[in-house]
């Protein structure tokens, strides 16, 4: 307990009156559920503000802030693919919010409709999950970028269902990543004629990870720069050509996170402060929530994939 033992507080803890010195962990749990049932507490964050603030009200508040922050989380599926890891699945039965994302929009269209209609067959009500999808497609689907990966008409085909399924502003088309050459231009733009009228779309651009350019290279891939991120100029100008659309972690543009207010406000969760723990020029809201575990590559086998073998 991390609290100067000359400051003269004191808590009762059961039949016994201890001094805010001495309190342990299993104190810290003792007075969480009895401001907050049930709670979950993290002892070492209640502790620092008994010690900062002298005065278990505070704690109260801090519990109740807590709790307001757990309830406004919003799942995602960054570290995979979700048509490919159904570690999402669990949080979205509990009706939580959140955002998943695929290169494989076919296969996790027939996922969600199993899920959500698999009830009936237990007597219950059908219903749709409360969640945002971004179709990622490329236009490299089954090239030697993304070798197991759909050809894009078809992953576009799915996209269009889902829109038909799920309304305009609960599906995204995601193109990540955008090479910025001519010919990744054209591939790039072949994909967007193709959204739903009103439909999102974000983009960001392949970065060149040491082992990922190791890939690239021993399977004839190279690009026209060494740089992790490439020339400003040429990102720029496929941004302007893709008609300015939504875009995170990028340097030199006003990105707009993959957890955003427009996805609180569709989700219906307050939205938060962003994060100082996201990676640099990550514009998401603390809300946003990791629902994969796994720490590996996918099946999809992207020569561009951040994770190495």
């Amino acid at each position: 307990m991390p609290c100067d033992h000359h400051v003269e507080k004191f808590y009762n803890i059961g039949s016994e009156r201890k001094k805010l010195g001495t309190l342990t962990e299993e104190d810290l749990d003792f007075l969480c559920e009895q401001t907050h049932p049930g709670f979950n507490c993290q002892p070492e964050v209640v502790a620092s503000w008994i010690c900062k603030n002298e005065d278990i009200r505070i704690l109260n508040m801090t519990i109740k802030e807590t709790t307001s922050q757990h309830m406004n989380e919003i799942g995602i599926t960054e570290r995979g693919d979700a048509a490919l890891d159904l570690g999402w699945l669990s949080w979205v039965k509990e009706g939580k919010p959140a955002i998943l994302i695929t290169k494989d929009p076919n296969k996790l269209l027939d996922e969600l409709l199993f899920q959500e209609t698999a009830p009936i067959l237990n007597g219950g009500v059908p219903g749709k999950f409360n969640a945002i999808i971004h179709t990622t497609i490329t236009g490299f689907g089954g090239t030697v970028l993304e070798p197991n990966v759909r050809e894009y008409k078809s992953s576009l085909w799915a996209y269009k269902r889902l829109v038909a399924t799920y309304g305009i502003d609960r599906v995204v088309l995601r193109i990540d990543p955008v090479i910025p050459t001519d010919r990744g231009l054209r591939v790039a733009k072949e994909v967007l004629k193709e959204k739903e009228p009103g439909g999102r779309v974000r983009i960001s651009f392949i970065d060149q990870y040491p082992h990922t350019k190791t890939r690239l290279k021993k399977s004839g891939v190279s690009l026209p720069w060494s740089t992790f991120h490439a020339p400003i100029e040429l990102r720029k100008r496929a941004y302007e050509e893709l008609s300015r659309p939504e875009i995170c972690g990028e340097p030199g543009f006003t990105c707009t996170g993959c957890v955003s207010e427009l996805d609180c406000r569709t989700l219906k969760v307050d939205p938060m402060k962003t994060s100082g723990a996201q990676r640099k020029f990550c514009a998401c809201l603390v809300n946003k929530k990791e629902l994969l575990h796994f720490k590996h590559p996918c099946e999809n086998g992207c020569l561009y994939c951040y994770w190495r073998n």
